[in-house]
Order: C-alpha cells, then sequence, then structure tokens
C-alpha cells in the first residue's frame, strides 16, 4: 500500500491517500477521547508522540514521505494508532505507556528516521505527552500555550522551545498533559459554540457589573466599616487545565484566620469521610462547615445570598472563569483528587454557577459534585447554559444549600 503512495503538494490528497494507515482529526480526537477514559478508570498512563513533517522540503515525490510513515509504522506496535492533527503534522498514540517509554520509542524513532533519512531533523520537531503523568497540578507548562496555538493556526511548522522537563542532551520536547486534552477537544469541540459561549460571557459580565455596582459599593463600604482589612478577598485557584488565577471574593472572614480548618474538612470530604464531615442529619445531610468562627457577621449575610460571589464578573470579563462551569478549586485540595476527578478542572472552563449550585451543592457529597461536572462537560451546550443561569437565580432566591 505505501509503494503505491504519491505525495502532491495537495494535502487533502495526501491523507485520502493514507486514510487507511493515518486516522484523519476527527476519528483520531475520539480515540484519544476513548484512551483516557480507560485511563483515568485503570491508573494506567498513555501517551503522545507528535511529530511535524513540515520541515520536509523536497516534496515533489512521495519518496521522502513513504520513508517517514513507514519508519514510524515499523517503530510502533500494533496497538499503537496514527493519525492526522493538522497539515503535515502526525500523532502517535500510545496506550500503557508512560513517560520514560514514550521517550524511548520517540529516540528509537529519531535514530531510524536518521537512519533511512539522512539527518532531517524531525527529531527536533517531536514532542511528547503523557496522561495522567503530568507535573504537580498547580504547575502550568508554559510551553503548552505556544505548541497550542501553533496546532491550532494555520501557520507552517510548529516554533517549539525545550522545556525544562527535557532533559539538556535531549532533542525531545515534553510537554504537560494538557496538550492531550486539547488535541481531544480539538476534534470533538463545536467551535462555533465555544465562540458564542464567550461573547455570552462578555455580555454577561459586563450587564452584572453595570447592574450590580451600586449594590457592590454598598457592600464594599459595610465591610470596610465593620471588619479590618481589604474588602476584596483574592485567593488562588485552579482553572481550565490547571491554570493557575486569580479568583476575586467579597471578603467575609476575618483576618489571618486559620485556613487549616478548611483544609482539614475538605480533605476528609474528598476522601470521602461522610460521617466525620456530615453537619447535618442522615436524611438531611450537609457537607459544608457550620459556624465557621473565621467568617464575620456581615460575611454570613453575604453568603446566605451568594453576595459574595459578584465581584467573580471581573474574572469572568477578563477570561479566567465562564458565567457557568465547574467552581474552580483551591491548589491544595487537587492533592486528594483521584485521576477521574481531575477532569473538572481539566475539561471546562470554571464558572460563577452551575449543575452543582442548582442541583445539589451542600447536600451532595464531593463524589456527587464532580459527576454533576462531569456530566455537564459530556453534555454542554449553550442551552444548558441557558437552563443553568435561569436555575441559578430560582437558587438564589430561595437560599438553596447556603450557608
Amino acid at each position: 500500500m505505501l509503494e503505491k503512495l504519491t505525495l502532491n503538494n495537495n494535502s487533502h490528497s495526501l491523507r485520502n491517500k493514507v486514510k487507511d494507515r493515518v486516522l484523519d482529526k476527527v476519528n483520531f480526537a475520539t480515540l484519544i477521547h476513548d484512551e483516557r477514559e480507560r485511563s483515568e478508570r485503570t491508573n494506567k498512563p498513555f501517551s503522545f508522540l507528535c511529530i511535524d513533517l513540515s520541515k520536509m522540503n523536497d516534496r515533489s515525490n512521495g519518496h521522502r514521505f513513504k520513508k517517514v510513515l513507514g519508519t514510524i509504522t515499523s517503530s510502533i506496535r500494533t496497538i499503537d494508532r496514527i493519525g492526522w492533527i493538522r497539515n503535515n503534522l502526525i500523532g502517535v498514540l500510545l496506550p500503557d505507556t508512560p513517560m520514560k517509554g514514550a521517550l524511548t520509542v520517540a529516540e528509537k524513532l529519531k535514530d531510524k528516521l536518521n537512519g533511512s533519512l539522512g539527518n532531517s531533523d524531525l527529531h527536533e520537531c517531536t514532542m511528547v505527552s503523557t496522561y495522567p503523568d503530568s507535573p504537580d497540578c498547580g504547575d502550568f507548562n508554559a510551553y503548552s500555550r505556544e505548541v497550542r496555538n501553533s496546532i491550532s493556526s494555520n501557520l507552517p511548522p510548529l516554533k517549539i522551545v525545550e522545556s525544562s522537563s527535557s532533559s539538556p542532551e535531549s532533542d525531545i520536547v515534553t510537554t504537560d498533559s494538557s496538550l492531550i486534552i486539547f488535541l481531544e477537544k480539538m476534534g470533538l469541540q463545536s467551535h462555533w459554540q465555544l465562540f458564542m459561549k464567550r461573547i455570552i460571557d462578555i455580555v454577561g459580565a459586563l450587564f452584572g457589573i453595570v447592574i450590580f455596582s451600586p449594590l457592590m459599593l454598598t457592600i464594599a463600604l459595610i465591610i470596610k466599616l465593620t471588619s479590618r482589612g481589604p474588602v476584596l478577598f483574592r485567593q488562588e485557584r485552579l482553572g481550565y487545565q490547571r491554570k493557575k488565577f486569580i479568583l476575586l471574593k467579597f471578603r467575609s472572614m476575618y483576618m489571618d484566620n486559620d485556613s487549616s480548618i478548611h483544609r482539614e474538612y475538605v480533605t476528609k470530604l474528598i476522601n470521602g469521610d461522610h460521617e466525620e464531615v456530615n453537619m447535618g442529619s442522615e436524611a438531611h445531610p450537609y457537607y459544608k462547615i457550620k459556624r465557621d468562627p473565621r467568617i464575620t457577621p456581615f460575611g454570613r449575610i453575604l453568603r446566605k445570598g451568594s453576595l459574595d460571589e459578584l465581584p467573580q464578573f471581573f474574572n469572568v470579563l477578563i477570561g479566567h472563569m465562564s458565567l457557568v462551569g465547574p467552581r474552580p478549586p483551591i491548589p491544595y485540595e487537587l492533592t486528594n483528587y483521584k485521576n477521574w476527578h481531575r477532569k473538572r478542572v481539566l475539561d471546562v472552563k470554571p464558572g460563577i454557577t452551575g449543575l452543582w449550585q442548582v442541583k445539589g451543592r451542600s447536600q451532595t457529597t464531593f463524589e456527587e459534585m464532580v459527576r454533576l461536572d462531569l456530566h455537564y462537560a459530556k453534555n454542554w451546550s449553550l442551552w444548558l447554559d441557558f437552563k443553568i443561569m435561569f436555575a441559578t437565580f430560582k437558587a438564589v432566591v430561595s437560599r438553596y444549600g447556603a450557608d
């Protein structure tokens, strides 16, 4: 089959001729999605090689490309799959393969390519990513944004900068697992809906800021008069794909309070110690700290009406958050997450409100909350966002689950 291939300058024609060996972008994204689901349940990592072929300048015939594709297919296992990411960019999915194994495969592939093609420099454009073997949850690989922007655009060759996770002797660039998630989403999500979601976020945030500005000014004044400290509470949170940002809230606590109270409680909640953390009854559970000594009297009023969340309209306007999405966790919370829990901060942008706020809130266990977030991520649509926003108004008025 490979011997019959003829390469020309038309990338679409090229894809048609090798489609039985190289999956198209949508099918490849589906395969990555399925492998990620399996990995999260079995706790076995998988890896991904991303190979840029755009440095192959001599494309008057398909000889060099046939050699590259032949070298790749002969260097991987039968369970590994090859697929297109975009023009001139090919991915190799390696199931049940940790980062160390993927780096070994990439090094062997580099040696074989050099042997068959000479010094092709293809290895300089090879990326290796592993899921869920990623850096600490609070870290964010700065090069991933450059890689993602390059992949999603139509610009020729990727300009990759070697990251700190690569050894100085290695020519292979390693990235965090957000690249895998991005490639999965790129093939499966409706981009026009994502664009519209961002437009709705901007319009909604501006509308909220204008409408609630008199109320926010009043709240700020009362906070300043009733307790010592700043009006706004700034806290580091984790957003989409674990990127850190500063969440804004009206301060509802005393200054210099002890965060260990919340840290200990949330650790038990995530670990499923329900009997210890249930502040209600067995019939009517309540998974939230009651009579928290850190909260000021006015802070309790703010929290009853969720008014302390109003400054997050500015987070939405900046782009750190969306109007609808999972609540962004504090970095120390993720140290207790299981792999499948992490999807709630990897798959969608966090929001001011979400399914948890309108369907469960403090009456749900942590795993029930995660399942609501994952249901939202899997079934997301603009219509679902509108339904959640309408349901949020009802929940706020009724003070459902508020402390």
